[in-house]
């Protein structure tokens, strides 16, 4: 069998493309095995894409979790992760933040392997600030922190709101590696990308080594064309878009991203999520989404989904 696998095709464009693990690594391999006895034939580009960890040089190569991830896979196995707490001793939001932590730590240590041969490049593990703390920088910038000393393969998830922004900002001075979440706009890139530019430049200024940081930007990009304002703004324009226009307009922001992170001069990535797989009126399935990016440099995020586990950035 000598055709290429997406992966292979996707670095002929370019060799900086990746792709990303959405959900935590403790369910990855048992992932992998569902795909194996569900797709048979697929085997050889299941295991292309997905080694049975994430120490080899090919395959998914970084993670992105979120508090709702972090929180399924401990409810999964509850005697695992509570054995390791004297639970007596804590109170609940304690409990929840070492919980949580602890999830991110084991997560980090299956990625250093990978971070280390790839000199900081691969082998991140996204680890997101509290998401009731959206509209609060003092709060997200100190609950980051403690996340970036978790391990030091840790990139912090901050949401791109103004508060996140500044958050990023500060982060970033300080020499955390950071992923911008929840972006729609061009706009919103723009800013992301300004705040990591300022908090470098303040990083250099307070000697701060950031050489082997990592930043990446997340366009939600199968969320856009769903959004209710986005339709009734067409119509308030007297336009009726088909589910093709609508995936073309998503395509249309990808460009315009893709066209600020190559002009940037700060280190960044456009990580694209909730990816959509479409279906036409032949009933074939068929994914813009991935056909038709990955010209240059861009991360993606793949989402399992069976038995109750699920990723979304």
């Amino acid at each position: 069998m000598n055709t290429l696998g997406y992966l292979e095709r996707l670095k002929r464009n370019d060799q900086c493309s990746q792709v990303w693990w959405d959900s935590s690594p403790a369910v990855y391999l048992p992932y992998k095995h569902h795909l194996l006895e569900k797709y048979p034939a697929a085997a050889t580009y299941i295991e292309r894409l997905m080694p049975n960890d994430f120490s080899k040089p090919w395959g998914l190569c970084s993670v992105t979790t979120n508090p709702r991830l972090v929180t399924a896979v401990i409810l999964e196995k509850r005697e695992y992760w509570s054995s390791r707490f004297n639970l007596a001793s804590l109170s609940p939001d304690e409990l929840r933040k070492q919980l949580y932590n602890e999830v991110i730590i084991e997560g980090a240590a299956s990625l250093q392997p990978r971070w280390v041969q790839s000199a900081q490049a691969e082998g991140w593990i996204s680890a997101q600030v509290d998401p009731v703390d959206v509209r609060c920088a003092e709060r997200m910038t100190a609950r980051g922190l403690e996340l970036q000393r978790l391990a030091p393969n840790v990139m912090v998830k901050v949401p791109g709101s103004l508060e996140g922004m500044a958050t990023v900002e500060q982060l970033v001075a300080q020499g955390a590696s950071v992923n911008i979440t929840f972006c729609f706009t061009v706009a919103q890139f723009q800013a992301g990308i300004q705040a990591i530019e300022r908090g470098l430049a303040t990083a250099r200024s307070n000697g701060v080594d950031t050489a082997h940081c990592n930043h990446v930007i997340t366009f939600m990009i199968g969320r856009f064309a769903c959004q209710p304002e986005f339709t009734l703004q067409a119509a308030e324009r007297g336009l009726a878009l088909s589910a093709e226009e609508l995936r073309w307009a998503e395509l249309m922001i990808y460009e315009q991203i893709q066209a600020l992170v190559t002009a940037s001069t700060v280190p960044v990535k456009t990580l694209l999520s909730s990816i959509k797989v479409d279906v036409d009126e032949r009933g074939n399935k068929h994914c813009w989404h991935l056909e038709k990016t990955g010209q240059t440099a861009t991360c993606y995020t793949l989402t399992p989904r069976h038995r109750g586990v699920s990723g979304r950035a």
